[in-house]
């Protein structure tokens, strides 16, 4: 089997990483300043639509989410870019 990640674009105009929606232990592990993971998490969707517009170019390069992957594809469907 192989893996094909090659994709073509013009530009990239943003990279990020991390995101680790869903993750509860992440709030502890990297000191993140919220209550719970749902507030991380729309968090997260608010300040990264505020900056990236729907046309936008995002490389995310990992870490995106933890847990069952119905929950990070309703958040990650609900982010601007492509």
């Amino acid at each position: 089997m192989s893996l094909d990640m090659s994709f073509e674009f013009d530009a990239v105009d943003f990279v990020t990483s991390d995101t680790h929606f869903g993750h509860v232990r992440i709030i502890e592990l990297a000191h993140r300043p919220f209550a719970e993971v749902t507030e991380m998490d729309e968090e997260i969707v608010r300040r990264w639509n505020a900056v990236v517009a729907p046309d936008d170019v995002v490389l995310h390069l990992g870490d995106v989410a933890l847990g069952p992957i119905a929950t990070p594809l309703q958040i990650t469907e609900r982010l601007n870019g492509r």
